[in-house]
Parts: structure tokens; sequence; C-alpha cells
């Protein structure tokens, strides 16, 4: 709870981790032609919004909190390291599924999604939301600025544009 009041509204997480998702998700559901190209772009879509959400959070949450010491009077609380770990990595899990269905929101505005296998998504949908939070620590534990973390996220996020279906379709 923390976290979500003092770094998920900072200016790098609104930019990265709320608006870029939201305008892909507008520029490709909007450019599709019909109801199956919606469906076709919908799964790379979500996986986008996952990616950019959960790796903007923990770049943001841990850099800001290393920079203002904060982090180091975490490591001293009473808690294990595996208790700490999980709670920084919840919260950007918990952001990259709820960012996930923003597309799903727009989309059934646009097209039936009455085909789509709800259970394989949502299981797709978790395991996408947990590594790419951890691809998130894995850069955000190797930078010191937030500028840094943004822009070394970029060099993972932006290849997955191009591999996640959006522009060729992955069969």
């Amino acid at each position: 709870m923390k976290d979500m009041r003092n770094y998920y509204l900072k200016p790098p997480n609104i930019s990265w981790g709320i608006i870029f998702p939201v305008s892909w998700t507008l520029m490709f559901l909007i450019r599709s032609q019909s109801a199956l190209d919606v469906e076709a772009l919908l799964p790379g879509v979500m996986s986008l919004s996952i990616l950019f959400g959960t790796t903007s959070m923990l770049a943001v949450t841990i850099t800001f909190e290393r920079k203002s010491r904060s982090f180091e009077r975490l490591l001293l609380a009473p808690i294990s390291l595996g208790a700490l770990m999980l709670a920084k990595t919840t919260g950007a899990i918990i952001f990259g599924i709820l960012n996930a269905f923003v597309p799903v929101i727009f989309a059934s505005f646009l097209a039936d999604l009455s085909g789509v296998s709800w259970m394989p998504l949502l299981g797709s949908v978790l395991f996408i939301a947990i590594t790419s939070t951890f691809l998130g620590l894995l850069i955000a534990v190797a930078v010191s600025e937030v500028f840094e973390a943004q822009t070394f996220s970029n060099f993972f996020r932006f290849p997955m544009i191009f591999l996640c279906g959006l522009f060729l379709p992955i069969l």
C-alpha cells in the first residue's frame, strides 16, 4: 500500500506504465478492420501492457527507495529477504494483471469476445506478469537512477513490441 501511495503515481509510471500501454491499445484496436483482427491483436497488446506496466513499477519503486535510503531500512526490518521480495514484487504483479485487462475493456467495445478462452488467458496473464516483474526487478537493482532504469528497460521492451504478435502474427 505504501508503494502505491508513494511511487505508483510518479511521472515515469504514469507515462510508461499507464499512458503508453493505453495509447498502444487504442492505436492497434482502432486500426483493426474487423472483430477477427481485434481478437488476433489482443494477446500481443495485453502482453505489452503487462511488460511496460510491471517494468516501470519496479524500476521506479526500487530506484526511488534506494535513492532515499528507505530500502536499506527495509533490509534491516525483522522480516526475511524472501518476504521482502514477495512484498515488493506482489504489487507490481497485481498492477501488471490489472494493466492487462485495460486492452480487454477497450476491445469489448469493438468486438465480441465470447470466443476468448478465459482460463488459458488468465494463466498466461499471471505468468507474463510474474516474469515481467522479475525482469523489472533485475533491471531496477542494476541501476541507481530512475532514468537509467527506464532507458535500460527499453532495451528489453522495444524488441518485445516486434515479438509479441502486433506486427507479425504468432501462429
